[in-house]
C-alpha cells in the first residue's frame, strides 16, 4: 500500500485527539456532505479501523474523526468517504505516524 505524503499528522501511542477534513473546496455551491465513512489501514493494507478510530461525525462541510491507539514507530492511512447532497463521491485521506517521541 502506497501511503500519501503531504498531508499527515503525528500522534503519541496514548493520545486521542480528532481532525477535521474540511471537504469545503471540493464542493459547489450549496452542496453538503449527506454521508461519512472513516477507515484506516495500516501499511499493509489490513483495515484497522476498530483499532485506531474512536468516531466520526459530520457537519455541512467537514469530517471530524476522533483517532486513538497506535502502535509506536507505524504509520496508518485515514480515508475519509463522504457522499454529497448532489450524490458525488470524495475521498480525501491522512497519513497518521505514531511516535512515542515527537
Amino acid at each position: 500500500m502506497t501511503l500519501p505524503r503531504d498531508e499527515f499528522i503525528t500522534k503519541k501511542p496514548l493520545e486521542v485527539f480528532d481532525y477535521d477534513m474540511d471537504f469545503t473546496p471540493d464542493l459547489t455551491s450549496g452542496e453538503i456532505l449527506s454521508t461519512d465513512e472513516v477507515k484506516v489501514f495500516d501499511s499493509e493494507g489490513a483495515d484497522v479501523t476498530s483499532t485506531i478510530l474512536d468516531s466520526s461525525s459530520h457537519s455541512s462541510m467537514a469530517v471530524k474523526a476522533w483517532f486513538k491507539a497506535g502502535a509506536d514507530e507505524k504509520s496508518y492511512l485515514a480515508q475519509f468517504k463522504v457522499t454529497t447532497s448532489r450524490s458525488a463521491t470524495l475521498v480525501e485521506e491522512l497519513l497518521i505516524h505514531v511516535r512515542s517521541k515527537l
